[in-house]
């Protein structure tokens, strides 16, 4: 049986975009307090942080930064996007963006950092899907009975944030916790 740190020394640094994504069997993304928060567990939030450890920045959106409480990574610097430039409620250690042209700050970040991990919620996750950005995918389904349900709430997930177009490369379980990986 796969364990946590066999799980977290098969991560690497990636070389482009990367989004990171829970959701439990039902292919829901929050819990009850509308935070991704609710569903995380231990092991997924082990993932989370080796994943910061492993990139250049940190992207979010202004919505999830205030809904999960972000406060600055020890690893990388985060930005929280807004398309709306309502920060409130965003944390003053969290460099702040308005996002006029989604597409030409794609482009700045990209000339900026090599490896950028992808921490939004639904909606600014499905428009990257959209443009075909996201490189890979690392999506924790929790609360599942199998691993044949939690395939079945990966593909509505990716049905959702409109990545269809990455591959299933590799899935884990660790202490009943689904670990997908999805490239292009």
């Amino acid at each position: 049986m796969l364990e946590l740190e066999d799980l977290l020394a098969q991560q690497h640094k990636l070389k482009g975009f990367r989004a990171n994504f829970v959701t439990n069997s039902k292919a829901q993304f929050t819990g009850p307090n509308n935070s991704s928060r609710d569903l995380s567990n231990q092991v997924d939030f082990a993932l989370l942080l080796n994943l910061r450890s492993l990139t250049d920045v940190i992207v979010t959106d202004a919505a999830t930064a205030r809904a999960e409480n972000y406060k600055p990574s020890k690893w990388a610097p985060i930005q929280a996007w807004s398309s709306s430039g309502n920060f409130v409620g965003v944390d003053g250690g969290i460099a702040q963006r308005k996002i006029d042209n989604l597409q030409e700050s794609l482009k700045q970040i990209r000339e900026n950092f090599e490896s950028v991990l992808f921490e939004t919620g639904p909606t600014l996750t499905q428009l990257l899907g959209k443009l075909f950005e996201i490189d890979q995918l690392k999506l924790t389904v929790v609360e599942s009975p199998g691993l044949q349900a939690a395939r079945s709430a990966a593909a509505i997930t990716l049905d959702k944030l409109a990545l269809n177009y990455l591959k299933e490369s590799s899935v884990f379980t660790v202490a009943g916790t689904h670990f997908f990986t999805f490239d292009r």
